[in-house]
């Protein structure tokens, strides 16, 4: 009876000794389960935060921006819609990559307006310092007629790049948000009129330069 007794005692242990490394393999486990989610949700949160970003700062080109056709675009400071034709509004900023990415475009429109004379009027509107701005184009050989301070409280310009193409009413006639793609870039030179886009061509081609 007596080692009975004993063997007894000794077999308790060792059963518990086993259930408590069970219950430790089943929670190292679980932990490396959790380890696993807690990584891709790591990894989803940024592919979600790097998307907003992305489109918050420049939204690729889209059929309807800020401003939409046949709405009255909102009085800008020192800007006088009727003194030209046509006037096209470049809401731009120097940290946007994708308004550095659109800069010989804004070039080429520049050019074609140098040659043509109150048929356009170019207007750079920005939440930056005038004078950062107004450098950040000439350095990029964009030259136009005014760099002008967004008003935060009746703009609803959004996203940079955003182009909008007012007529002398100070009606909207077009607007692109984004860096405009090849077939974008012909629809705006064709809106500017076939004298705009002849010239633009001519003086482009006349530089040697190439996109």
């Amino acid at each position: 009876m007596r080692d009975e007794l004993l063997q007894l005692l000794l077999v308790v242990p060792v059963t518990e000794r086993r259930m408590l490394n069970g219950v430790r393999r089943w929670e190292d486990g679980v932990q490396r389960k959790l380890d696993v989610l807690a990584n891709v949700a790591t990894v989803v949160a940024c592919c979600i935060v790097s998307y907003v970003l992305l489109t918050r700062s420049a939204a690729p080109p889209m059929s309807s921006a800020d401003y939409k056709a046949g709405e009255q675009m909102d009085k800008l400071r020192d800007v006088d819609y009727s003194q030209a034709a046509q006037t096209l509004v470049m809401f731009v900023r120097s940290s946007c990559h994708f308004c550095t990415e659109s800069m010989p475009f804004y070039e080429r429109v520049a050019i074609s307006h140098a040659h043509t004379s109150g048929h356009l009027h170019i207007v750079a509107l920005t939440g930056e310092p005038v004078e950062t701005t107004a450098k950040y184009l000439a350095d990029h050989s964009v030259a136009i007629d005014q760099v002008v301070p967004i008003d935060s409280n009746g703009s609803r310009f959004t996203g940079t790049p955003t182009l909008v193409l007012v007529d002398r009413n100070g009606t909207v006639t077009h607007a692109w948000r984004g860096k405009l793609n090849e077939e974008r870039e012909r629809e705006l030179f064709q809106l500017l009129g076939d004298s705009v886009a002849v010239s633009s061509l001519r003086a482009w081609n006349a530089t040697g330069s190439a996109d």
